[in-house]
């Protein structure tokens, strides 16, 4: 389960000063597409929009509101057999001072294999610069009582001014073991 933290500055009216281009609470359609590339090859837990309490295992609900980017919210679902994969709308990265992705994710469950994981993948409309991948969760993880956590990455070099899309890639590249929940 994911969820994009929404932007607290947009009160007063600084919301692109302080949160950037983009900031998404997911509480409505602001453009994420699943499987964009049409290259998606998971056999289940494909990513959609809701909330994660619908399975009691998750113990967690949307950090902010009703709705979060989830993999596997049916009851007993994960991600399984491969890749799936969701897309923001374009946005255009400002000139000048660098830009920051953060988000919260939460991941449930058993053990995940080595090659396992969540990721940024950020794609330049102009295909000039990237794609870039970044880790965020991969492999086994000591994951205790699932609850939020917050991260963030500087964006990489070379994407000011350029008209990009963040995707979020949630992998299952080893057996089935029913007991992962990633995202």
């Amino acid at each position: 389960t994911i969820e994009l933290a929404d932007c607290p500055y947009r009160l007063i009216g600084a919301a692109r000063a302080w949160c950037g281009p983009f900031a998404d609470d997911l509480e409505g359609d602001r453009g994420w597409r699943t499987d964009p590339d049409g290259t998606d090859d998971a056999t289940a837990g494909a990513w959609e929009r809701g909330d994660p309490s619908a399975d009691r295992r998750l113990g967690v609900r949307a950090a902010d509101g009703r709705s979060a980017l989830v993999t596997g919210r049916a009851p007993g679902v994960d991600v399984d057999g491969g890749t799936t994969t969701v897309r923001s709308a374009w946005l255009t990265v400002p000139d000048g001072r660098g830009a920051t992705v953060r988000l919260l994710w939460t991941r449930v469950g058993g053990s995940a294999g080595p090659d396992d994981g969540l990721s940024l993948r950020i794609v330049a409309r102009d295909e000039v610069v990237g794609p870039v991948e970044i880790p965020i969760a991969l492999g086994p993880t000591e994951l205790g009582r699932p609850r939020w956590r917050p991260w963030s990455a500087p964006l990489p070099d070379g994407f000011a001014g350029h008209a990009i899309a963040l995707e979020l890639v949630a992998r299952d590249a080893g057996p089935d073991d029913r007991g992962e929940e990633i995202g």
